[in-house]
């Protein structure tokens, strides 16, 4: 399993602690720092954005997440087609990577929402 730092500004320091869901519910954007080793296959990023999206999560497929690799092994080629994301429920995002020499890495995770979603809170 990788490894998951949280670096939102919902404690002003880097934590493995994802928000809880009144920390998250005053966040439109949350980031996380994933290190995967070659022989991981999936990160569970956790938002807690349960609340704010309800049930009709899936629907929407909110939160919007994007990646950008920062520091990767040899094998950096076509690295973003290689990932999968699933969300089963509304409180986290799975992100998900084959095995394979060269395809673990850090990677940034950012996990945003419409500022429409803030009037919920």
């Amino acid at each position: 399993m990788a490894t998951i730092t949280y670096l939102s500004k919902f404690t002003n320091t880097n934590t493995s602690t994802a928000p809880t869901a009144p920390q998250a519910s005053q966040l439109t954007t949350q980031v996380a720092q994933v290190f995967f080793l070659d022989t991981d296959t999936q990160a569970i990023i956790v938002h807690n954005w349960g609340v704010l999206l309800g049930p009709s999560f899936a629907t929407f497929q909110w939160p919007l997440c994007s990646v950008i690799k920062i520091l990767g092994a040899a094998a950096d080629f076509s690295w973003a087609t290689n990932f999968t994301w699933g969300l089963t429920n509304s409180n986290q995002v799975y992100l998900n990577k084959p095995v394979g020499t060269g395809t673990g890495g850090t990677y940034i995770v950012y996990m945003q929402l419409p500022i429409s979603y803030m009037a919920k809170a």
